[in-house]
């Protein structure tokens, strides 16, 4: 996603192994075109800087003609108020302590 790498991206329509594959040489192997896609971050703390990240992450993906159905972002931390801002933008926020 020009040049830019997603901490995962989930395929829901396409039936394969439920294993996870290796980033490298993803843009190849895994092209977006035209392929309905859940883009996922996943930090440790919920900062302005992720819920951003998320955003301009899924604009490249549509860039590349992928069909975004989903954008998740997860974090074991994070404020109330970026939480609700995330999800006001369209993410689906999830904060879970792994404790």
């Amino acid at each position: 996603m020009e040049g830019k790498f997603a901490d995962a991206v989930w395929f829901p329509d396409v039936s394969c192994s439920d294993s996870e594959e290796s980033g490298k040489d993803s843009s190849r192997r895994f092209p977006l075109a035209d392929m309905t896609i859940v883009l996922c971050e996943a930090k440790k703390d919920l900062t302005p800087e992720v819920v951003g990240q998320a955003l301009v992450y899924a604009r490249f993906a549509s860039r590349a003609g992928a069909l975004v159905r989903e954008v998740v972002v997860f974090a074991e931390s994070g404020h109330r108020s970026m939480q609700e801002a995330g999800s006001d933008l369209g993410l689906k926020v999830i904060v879970r302590s792994l404790d």
